[in-house]
């Protein structure tokens, strides 16, 4: 299975991004963060027949959310989910800030 890792520094900006309300949790991301955080994983995973973002599993749904329009077929998954039989590869890595 080829995928996409989210680096440390972007999982915790989502993290930080999450608000707790009486409703459950939102992500409450700028609109510049947010559309940069979109923008490198489209970049990452664009190119990609089946295109799969690896990820903490606190932040999976917001990930998936976060990137609904931009990549409909996108898969975000958490290391939890996998079959340990399932062999993974890392294809990327998605950054905030270049290398």
């Amino acid at each position: 299975l080829d995928v996409v890792l989210l680096a440390s520094q972007v999982e915790q900006i989502v993290l930080d991004g999450l608000l707790t309300t009486a409703l459950g949790q939102v992500i409450n991301l700028n609109p510049a963060t947010r559309e940069v955080l979109v923008n490198r994983i489209v970049s990452e995973c664009g190119r990609m027949e089946r295109p799969v973002v690896l990820c903490d599993p606190r932040i999976r749904p917001f990930v998936k959310l976060l990137t609904t329009r931009a990549l409909p077929r996108l898969a975000v998954l958490s290391h939890a989910e996998l079959h340990p039989q399932f062999r993974v590869q890392t294809v990327g890595t998605v950054l905030m800030v270049e290398s």
